[in-house]
């Protein structure tokens, strides 16, 4: 009996290598060979084959439906409709902060604090409405004069004791007869806003039954890695995901995203056996290419069995958990035959599919299984548009009109868009110049900043699990350090020259995006040689601010990450350090692995790393200092890289230390990364309106250096 386990075990680690008949094929000679031939029958196989615990899931109609109890009976729970408006995909995942339940405002409200015709103890009716606002901000034109711009946009406007007094967001001026009394803070401070009962509130059997499916897998892992044991976030996160149907799991990097993503299928689908930890239904996950060989590592860590790597799609017919990189995916989704062919889909840096023409994202979309997972720590990349194509997924996706809960069907991005983000009206240098000529119409542009944020938290509430790092116990804090330098002599005469040259590409068209990238370079190695004008040397006072913070933290014996964009500028750096080791996009995969392992073992103190290539599936929680060279505008590499250290695990405050070139490119960029961070903090973390306005505004307010205008760059002037 042993030596059939033996043969099993194997064939249960190499299955992956082997097709699905040649599997079958293999046990079933076993079984003939001992009955047939040695007349020896193996009576305890059946304990080898697998166990099927039925799936968790909650039906489209309403309610959670597990197929077991304790005593492994069939049962039912019904979901009480908190509202007699709502239906089970509008009930929060997870228990709302009271400014993110506006939006589920009605009924009757209580007065906790006198305010204009209302008195503390009076319950008054309460509604909100969807209405149209305008606001203004300043921005600079191309000769740097200031130019008030109209911003129009929906607001929801709460409307208490009928429609006498209103109360909205302090920044816009609603279209209504009646002036607003107060904002969000204003109503937040003096009623009291009702509890929005989560799922898990409404089912709290199903939520304890979900809860000790995690601890059973729990143990099972434990059984293999020595200590294991989930976070309490974790364990209450994945019990929630057992509840719906679609989630969006949107733990900040370093929580632990990547065990969440690989333990979802299981506790979804169910596993074969407990000494077998494989879904009993095909499941897929798809991540970036690069991080395939991780994600097999992990799994053969915590599930003792690796992962199917899915080549083609037309080969899916074992159950078990599937892994491919989005590439892989977009490449060979032609062989795609049936797009419900997996039971559950879990997609890692589910921003991917954001764009709504990449192949990328029109092959992941294609896909259409019974569960859906989205995990990224950056939901919102750029604009909360981002959010749009993950919602519509994870909702249910392809349908013509939007399903209960999430209204919008495929075709409505630009209507979401429009309802969630502030229009700026002739926000162009054209516009503004028909408008001094006396041609003027109304040309309204989406902004970075959001809009009618109730009614936006009210619609990702039943799909977003929302985890920050300050949330969670015993986490070390992150500083942020911004350092400011001047330009060198040399340095300021080349970026002036390479803003005033023309920039076109073989078509003659204006390459604007080739000048922004030179000027960004420019700001941090101007001496590199595929500027048209470059310095002759590489000294500035930006590098040698970066070499004196480099060496004042090795002298101390701590190690130090040094984060840089371009190629130029990292070989700058090595040149001038003794014993640092380059890391990036011109290393292979495997190169980068065996480094990174090596750095994190301590085997070297300085390593110098590029955005891109190191913004993902590594973990340095052993370091506490990050430098940053230049700014990234996409928000999510700016923030993933400098979490490479600052880690659930680490013991340390780490320091960011980031090098700003006065008097460039980085400014502005600098100035759009708190514009997109603070509107991704309204739309995801639900903070507090009046603070994150004020970011907005200022942002929108500052006065752009002309050197700095990005008008001016995209003029060519």
């Amino acid at each position: 009996m042993n030596t059939v386990q033996a043969i099993l075990r194997l064939r249960q680690v190499c299955r992956h290598h082997v097709s699905a008949s040649t599997q079958s094929q293999a046990l079933n000679a076993i079984l003939f060979f001992y009955k047939h031939v040695l007349n020896r029958p193996i009576q305890e196989v059946a304990a080898l084959r697998a166990k099927r615990p039925g799936p968790l899931k909650l039906p489209a109609g309403g309610g959670c439906k597990f197929p077991f109890d304790e005593k492994g009976r069939g049962m039912k729970l019904r979901a009480k409709t908190p509202m007699t408006t709502q239906c089970s995909k509008t009930i929060p995942l997870a228990p709302l902060l009271p400014i993110q339940r506006i939006g589920y405002l009605s009924g009757h409200i209580v007065c906790t604090k006198d305010i204009g015709p209302f008195l503390a103890g009076g319950l008054y009716p309460v509604q909100t409405l969807v209405w149209p606002a305008h606001s203004s901000a300043n921005w600079a034109d191309a000769l740097g004069r200031s130019v008030k711009l109209s911003m129009r946009s929906l607001e929801t406007i709460v409307f208490v004791g009928g429609v006498k007094c209103a109360f909205a967001p302090a920044h816009v001026r609603p279209n209504i007869s009646k002036p607003a009394i107060g904002d969000y803070a204003t109503l937040l401070e003096h009623f009291d806003i009702p509890e929005v009962p989560d799922l898990g509130a409404l089912n709290p059997q199903a939520m304890r039954l979900a809860g000790e499916r995690v601890r059973q897998l729990e143990r099972l892992i434990a059984g293999r890695v020595a200590g294991f044991s989930y976070f309490p976030h974790q364990s209450e996160d994945l019990a929630r995901t057992m509840l719906t149907n679609g989630v969006i799991l949107a733990w900040m990097t370093g929580l632990g995203k990547a065990l969440g993503l690989l333990s979802w299928p299981l506790l979804k689908l169910g596993w074969m056996a407990d000494d077998f930890l494989y879904p009993n239904e095909p499941a897929l996950i798809l991540c970036p290419d690069e991080l395939v060989e991780q994600l097999e590592a992990e799994a053969m860590r915590f599930f003792g069995v690796a992962p199917y790597i899915c080549t083609r799609f037309d080969e899916v017919t074992e159950p078990g958990l599937y892994l491919a990189g989005y590439h892989r995916l977009a490449r060979k989704i032609d062989t795609l035959r049936n797009p419900a062919v997996f039971a559950a889909v879990a997609m890692d840096e589910g921003t991917k599919i954001k764009s709504a023409d990449s192949q990328i994202g029109r092959a992941a979309r294609t896909l259409a299984p019974r569960f859906r997972l989205v995990a990224s720590a950056t939901p919102i990349k750029n604009r909360v548009v981002d959010l749009f194509w993950l919602l519509w997924w994870v909702a249910g996706g392809h349908a013509r009109s939007g399903a209960a809960g999430f209204p919008y069907g495929a075709n409505g991005e630009r209507s979401f868009q429009t309802s969630y983000t502030t229009q700026a009206i002739n926000r162009t240098l054209a516009s503004q110049a028909a408008k001094r000529t006396g041609y003027y119409r109304d040309y309204p542009r989406p902004t970075a900043q959001v809009c009618n944020l109730p009614r936006l938290w009210r619609l990702a509430a039943p799909y977003l699990l929302r985890r920050r790092k300050d949330e969670i116990a015993g986490i070390v804090p992150k500083h942020d350090h911004r350092i400011l330098v001047p330009m060198g002599n040399e340095q300021g005469l080349v970026y002036g020259e390479l803003l005033r040259r023309q920039w076109t590409d073989c078509n003659g068209q204006p390459a604007t995006f080739a000048k922004l990238q030179a000027l960004r370079l420019a700001a941090v190695a101007p001496h590199a040689k595929t500027l048209p004008v470059r310095a002759s040397t590489p000294q500035t006072p930006k590098l040698a601010g970066i070499l004196d913070m480099v060496r004042q933290v090795i002298t101390a014996g701590d190690p130090i990450v040094v984060f840089s964009a371009f190629h130029a500028a990292t070989d700058m750096i090595a040149a001038e350090l003794n014993g640092a080791r380059v890391l990036d996009g011109r290393n292979t995969p495997k190169d980068r692995a065996r480094v990174a392992a090596e750095f994190a073992a301590g085997k070297f103190q300085i390593l110098l790393a590029g955005d891109n290539s190191m913004g993902l599936g590594f973990n340095f929680d052993h370091c506490s200092n990050v430098v940053r060279t230049s700014p990234e505008w996409p928000l999510d590499i700016s923030e993933q890289p400098p979490d490479r250290c600052h880690r659930l695990t680490s013991k340390r405050d780490v320091h960011v230390y980031s090098f700003i070139c006065e008097g460039t490119i980085e400014a502005a960029v600098e100035r759009l990364l708190k514009e997109k961070r603070a509107s991704a903090a309204l739309a995801l973390d639900g903070e507090f309106v009046a603070e994150a306005h004020q970011l907005l505004e200022l942002a929108a307010k500052e006065a752009i250096p002309r050197a700095v205008t990005l008008r001016e760059i995209i003029r060519g002037t």
